[in-house]
């Protein structure tokens, strides 16, 4: 499963495939969490956390724990 974090980047890439503006709302962090809970009852074993530019995430440390303590592989 792939999760958009956050529409944020700190580049301007012509060829960019987010169709987004870069200001759109992201989801906190316990919602976030329901998402990576429901995502490895459906059976998904793997979360790549993704955007925008993921990093600029402050939740992205806390999001991989949770995702590998719940079992799932990261990326």
């Amino acid at each position: 499963m792939d999760l958009a974090l956050t529409y944020g980047c700190n580049d301007n890439c012509g060829h960019c495939y987010v169709a987004r503006p870069r200001d759109t709302p992201s989801l906190g962090l316990s919602e976030w969490k329901q998402v990576i809970d429901r995502c490895w009852a459906a059976g998904i074993p793997h979360i790549t956390f993704t955007g925008g530019e993921a990093t600029l995430s402050p939740h992205l440390r806390e999001l991989i724990e949770h995702a590998e303590d719940v079992g799932m592989v990261t990326g």
